[in-house]
């Protein structure tokens, strides 16, 4: 049975010991001592369908073991899902990444870079497949990023804590980069904040060494003395999913005001085992009509089981009248000369910069049709070694795409 924690950890943990929370959160214990379980359900109507397990649950193999699995993400294209997990036996968790295969998934992979005595979680992907995010123990809890480096799905390279001031002296905990490619959420114990761990925001700014703006906190009544953790957003930039008010699953919505203070999602999402909540990490789909999140309800009790639904009705975004405007992918990335991007729906004007975001290209489009491929090699072959964002303007919704060209 594997050692309960709280998600607060408030100083480096010893080896093989986990991170003790502050001292006034600790973790709840009950007579059954069950740990994370991972699940995905949709809305419909304002309810939500039972939550239904990802895979069958197995002892040692397949995404569902005795393990604590959690902190799932699933790429914009659903084909990708995004794990932490304790499962490799020795205390702490390890990133581990699996593809869609027909009904089913294929067998996780671990991450190469993931090391014994170390904690990687709450993975995230940039909308390119290029860049992942995570959250992992340095000096303290920090964002790191890694770059890919091949096609395979565990390609990429050795990670490096992001700079101030996307990262401080305090804490920050979870990281989320929305599908448009254009936000960079994350929670944090910082000071400037509300006097809890709040929410902050980075917008894509090509002009910074990082690609984004420098942090501030999201506007509204959404963050409070009290806990926001795990933010996840959809193609919908006016629906938050997040974790909080009393350990639950939560959803908060853009008013011209701000953010709504958010409200618990059913019962039947927040369920209670042993009078305890039992749910957390939440992630949406792209198109909104999935969410996947952790829970500690299971029976038999496991250490960690991921699950599914669907949303039932239309995503707001759907009964609001905004259409999906597609993903923005390029491939092979990195490139040594070949390279070619899947553009989304109405893209109207597609350009290429450099960091320091001077325009170095200006690709025609011709003829071009909803969700067709674009060859750039005859560009991207006179381009020097360096990295460079791709950006398309598809009807008011700029969306970008880091690429890099090693030669």
């Amino acid at each position: 049975m594997p050692k309960l924690f709280s998600r607060w950890p408030h100083r480096k943990p010893e080896s093989g010991e986990l991170a003790a929370p502050p001292p006034w959160r600790w973790v709840r214990l009950s007579v059954i001592a069950v740990a994370a379980t991972v699940f995905c359900a949709a809305r419909g109507g304002g309810q939500w369908m039972d939550p239904v397990l990802v895979d069958t649950f197995q002892d040692t193999i397949g995404i569902n073991t005795w393990a604590w699995d959690w902190c799932p993400f699933i790429t914009a294209d659903g084909s990708t899902l995004y794990f932490s997990s304790n499962r490799a036996g020795h205390g702490d968790f390890d990133l581990y990444v699996s593809t869609r295969n027909g009904d089913g998934w294929t067998q996780p992979a671990r991450l190469p870079f993931c090391q014994e005595g170390v904690d990687e979680r709450n993975p995230t992907v940039a909308l390119g497949d290029d860049t992942l995010y995570f959250v992992s123990m340095g000096n303290d809890w920090d964002i790191f990023w890694s770059f890919r480096t091949g096609y395979s799905d565990t390609s990429w390279g050795a990670p490096e804590c992001l700079p101030e001031p996307i990262n401080s002296s305090g804490i920050e905990f979870a990281v989320c980069a929305t599908p448009d490619n254009a936000r960079l959420l994350f929670s944090s114990w910082r000071g400037g904040g509300m006097g809890g761990e709040d929410f902050y925001e980075c917008r894509r700014d090509t002009m910074s060494g990082t690609g984004w703006s420098a942090p501030s906190l999201l506007p509204g009544r959404l963050n409070t003395f009290d806990i926001e953790s795990y933010p996840s957003m959809g193609l919908d930039t006016a629906e938050l999913f997040f974790w909080g008010r009393s350990d639950q699953l939560c959803v908060s919505h853009l008013t011209d005001s701000g953010w709504t203070i958010g409200e618990a999602l059913p019962e039947n999402i927040n369920r209670v085992l042993a009078r305890f909540p039992t749910e957390t990490t939440p992630c949406v789909t792209a198109d909104g009509r999935r969410l996947y999140f952790a829970s500690r309800f299971g029976d038999p009790p496991t250490a960690g089981d991921i699950w599914y639904s669907d949303r039932m009705d239309s995503s707001p975004a759907e009964r609001r009248g905004t259409q999906e405007c597609g993903v923005l992918r390029v491939y092979p990335n990195p490139t040594n000369g070949g390279l070619v991007a899947s553009l989304p729906q109405h893209t109207s004007r597609l350009l290429i910069c450099n960091l320091l975001g001077r325009r170095v290209a200006d690709v025609p489009l011709g003829d071009y049709r909803p969700f067709q491929q674009v060859d750039l090699t005859s560009i991207v072959v006179r381009l020097p070694s360096g990295a460079y964002w791709l950006h398309a303007s598809t009807e008011g919704r700029p969306m970008t795409s880091r690429f890099l060209v090693t030669k």
